[in-house]
């Protein structure tokens, strides 16, 4: 099988436990860029959380951002598929939200936005490590649910992180019959997406813009919300850090996100 395109999640899969794209990574992905391959970050970032990156790889077109909500084309520097929450859903989360020990990040129009003061609080919902990642690439406000607000409730994702699984458990239960897309990331996090944005789909729909057949693919991830792409692609594989029911669906397991298993991934099946 001769694979024209590998989509490949971000953190905890290209990314290393430093939130760093290592160098053996980088290369093996600029030669396949070179070669004429596509590489494509599968990711639920948004653009302002991704665009420190996007000088690494000048060959590089496509991001599926946003868990599947957001397709970009970075050469010609537009959206081809942008999909937002319904306005009324976001109002009764993020409503929710306020009455409850959540920590709230809305993607909107390309940004990330938190308030100022959680930033002190990432321990508690078991996100430190994300501390320098925040700094960096978010936009903070005072209160982030007034934003939402002011911005005509017209929000990209919700990720919401809890001090708990049961407390996620609460959550998913009081979002089930709303017209979103649920995804577990991280310990205790949750993120909503609107209804046919997944990973997976956005796949789809980008290889049929590309008129490239899904067979022709490869996915790489190591999370559950990576399980839709993984699904859907001609090949899927798990770095070694994944979740066992990750691995247990995928077709190869390659090395860790700390011992460049994507670009064994690059190596021993795109460009093999």
């Amino acid at each position: 099988m001769g694979y024209q395109l590998l989509a490949t999640d971000m953190d905890g899969t290209l990314l290393d436990s430093k939130k760093e794209i290592p160098a053996e990574n980088r290369e093996a992905i600029n030669r396949a860029l070179e070669m004429g391959k596509h590489i494509v970050m599968s990711t639920g970032r948004c653009m302002a959380e991704l665009k420190e990156f996007f000088p690494l790889f000048p060959r590089m077109r496509y991001v599926l951002g946003e868990s599947g909500a957001c397709i970009y084309d970075l050469a010609e520097q537009k959206v081809i598929r942008q999909l937002e929450l319904e306005p009324s859903v976001t109002e009764q989360v993020i409503r929710y939200v306020r009455q409850k020990d959540i920590m709230v990040q809305a993607l909107v129009h390309g940004e990330a936005v938190m308030n100022a003061s959680d930033i002190a609080r990432l321990g508690h919902f078991y996100m430190s490590h994300y501390e320098n990642h925040f700094r960096k690439t978010g936009t903070f406000v005072e209160d982030v649910c007034d934003y939402c607000r002011q911005a005509g409730w017209q929000v990209e994702k919700l990720c919401l992180y809890h001090p708990s699984q049961q407390a996620r458990e609460q959550t998913l239960a009081f979002v089930r019959d709303m017209p979103v897309t649920p995804a577990f990331s991280e310990q205790t996090s949750l993120e909503l997406t609107p209804v046919g944005a997944d990973k997976g789909a956005g796949l789809e729909i980008l290889c049929a813009y590309l008129d490239i057949p899904l067979a022709q693919t490869i996915a790489v991830g190591d999370g559950f919300n990576d399980m839709t792409i993984l699904r859907k692609a001609g090949l899927a594989v798990a770095v070694g850090n994944a979740e066992e029911a990750v691995k247990a669906v995928c077709d190869a397991v390659v090395a860790d996100n700390d011992s460049c298993g994507v670009k064994q991934a690059i190596v021993d099946y795109l460009l093999e």
